[in-house]
């Protein structure tokens, strides 16, 4: 949930890229939010604040399709990460690119991303 008392995770919601709505998040809503992913890292590599969480796979055709499955959701939510396919895992970042900070879009596509694995 992203905040106290709100019924609808951030799996369960849509990506939105209104002009209104591209505002780098923040505060309370940042706190929960982060709260909502405790598997992903929140990181500033001095281009951007970023999330990333590497995924572990019994070899790379396993990787590989979770690869997939992640760019097919991307595709479906017009939100699209970084992805690192090697033997055995795949590194998974989202950030707001246009924002160079964390948008509600990406702790939105971090959690879809979990729901394929969890």
């Amino acid at each position: 949930m992203l905040l106290e008392g709100d019924k609808v995770k951030l799996s369960e919601m849509d990506t939105d890229f209104t002009k209104l709505s591209m505002n780098p998040i923040a505060g309370t809503k940042l706190k929960h939010a982060l709260n909502e992913i405790p598997n992903w890292k929140r990181y500033n590599d001095e281009e951007s604040f970023k999330l990333t969480r590497t995924f572990y796979f019994a070899d790379f055709k396993t990787a590989f399709l979770f690869a997939t499955k992640v760019s097919a959701i991307s595709e479906l939510q017009n939100h699209h990460p970084v992805l690192l396919v090697r033997w055995g895992k795949v590194v998974v970042n989202w950030w707001s690119h246009n924002l160079k900070d964390l948008h509600l879009n990406d702790f939105i596509m971090a959690a879809k991303t979990d729901c394929l694995i969890d």
